[in-house]
């Protein structure tokens, strides 16, 4: 084991040390058994919010509607919690989370409780709850959470969870836009994401999104595999293309995006609902979008029409790397050096000149040139009167 398990085995003593009990629970120790990386730790205790507060007084508690806190220790963040309402042991804490591949805990001397079998499950590949009634009425973002393991794990659902998934796919109409999106994003960043779509789009899952999210139609003409996408942002516009087609422009508003991942992906999308073939990059368009964002519109662009053409990618490189500019701040000539040249201006029109400068400049009509630029700006000013 790591430093970072070794670490949490020191937090878990320092909890006994304390007269406590303490145990690594959930994702970690799956993915212990799956030999994969873990660097996330889920720690649950029969101490109370107010004694793990005492413990670790610099612990944070990030929203007071959950008793999780979040703890620093030896460098390494921990997420710590009591055991969940209504549990008294560790046993009832693990029969109440969400599949039994993450109703798996482990002691500080390495042992496995797993009341569930748990580990059988992640030896077979399949996501199943013990009582998915239950645990599904507890909170429905534990079904779309499960096709996200679809993608994480390459895992299949189990018949019997997923007979109780479709039957209460009502339920996830009634949660917040914020947490399907967390759990979208996470499936579209798995490795398997194709299979865990296919699932969503084969069992119509998105028609029990909240309303705002909804849609009769899916435009799934094309491979769901996103793997040539190498940013989020390029997924979600994706995603959203499957969900929304030509609309997912004006349905992007509906998702809880930041302004500047929204505006992203907006551009990305109108591209590809502009130009139905090739996307005719020139100079002033690749310093318009800048070359990061161009790669990203060429991106989506090639996967949502299902074409490859590496030399797109090569011209945008090429035409940034001869861009004389980059930006407007390396222009020459400044508003305030307009207004200096030319005090009677009207100021709402110097955006404007200083927009034609930088294209003029970056098309090569233009030299980067102080006196050249002002004397653009003269002649344009004497042709408007």
């Amino acid at each position: 084991m790591d430093s970072y398990w070794e670490k949490a085995f020191y937090l878990l003593n320092k909890f006994e040390s304390q007269g406590y009990s303490a145990y690594i629970v959930g994702g970690a120790v799956r993915d212990y058994h799956l030999k994969r990386t873990v660097h996330d730790f889920d720690i649950v205790t029969n101490a109370s919010p107010n004694e793990i507060k005492t413990l670790f007084p610099k612990a944070v508690q990030p929203s007071k509607r959950f008793p999780t806190h979040i703890i620093r220790w030896q460098s390494i963040y921990f997420e710590v919690s009591p055991f969940r309402l209504g549990a008294k042991t560790l046993q009832d804490d693990l029969f109440h989370r969400d599949f039994t591949i993450n109703a798996i805990a482990m002691d500080k001397n390495q042992n496995i409780i797993d009341p569930l079998n748990g580990i059988s499950d992640i030896d077979m590949k399949i996501i199943q709850a013990s009582d998915p009634i239950a645990r599904f009425k507890e909170d429905p973002l534990r079904m779309l959470r499960g096709f996200r393991f679809v993608s994480e794990l390459n895992f299949t659902m189990e018949e019997h969870t997923l007979k109780h998934v479709l039957e209460q796919l009502p339920a996830l109409n009634a949660l917040p836009v914020e947490r399907i999106q967390l759990e979208i994003e996470k499936l579209l960043k798995g490795h398997w994401h194709a299979a865990a779509l296919s699932c969503l789009f084969f069992y119509t899952i998105p028609q029990f999104f909240p309303q705002t999210l909804q849609t009769e139609v899916f435009f799934l003409s094309r491979s769901l595999n996103m793997h040539s996408l190498k940013t989020t942002n390029e997924k979600w516009a994706a995603f959203l293309w499957l969900l929304y087609g030509r609309k997912a422009r004006e349905k992007a508003a509906s998702w809880k995006f930041s302004k500047k991942d929204k505006k992203n992906i907006i551009t990305m999308l109108w591209f590809s609902e502009n130009y139905l073939s090739r996307i005719p990059w020139r100079k002033h368009l690749v310093y318009q979008t800048g070359k990061k964002l161009a790669l990203q519109i060429e991106r989506v662009h090639q996967w949502i029409y299902c074409y490859e053409n590496e030399d797109n990618f090569i011209l945008i490189c090429q035409l940034y790397g001869s861009l004389p500019i980059t930006n407007r701040k390396e222009l020459k000539l400044t508003g305030k050096d307009i207004i200096k040249a030319f005090p009677h201006i009207e100021k709402e029109k110097i955006g404007v000149i200083l927009g034609c400068l930088e294209k003029e400049v970056v098309i090569g009509n233009l030299n980067n040139q102080f006196t050249e630029l002002v004397t653009f700006v003269k002649e344009k000013l004497t042709n408007e009167r």
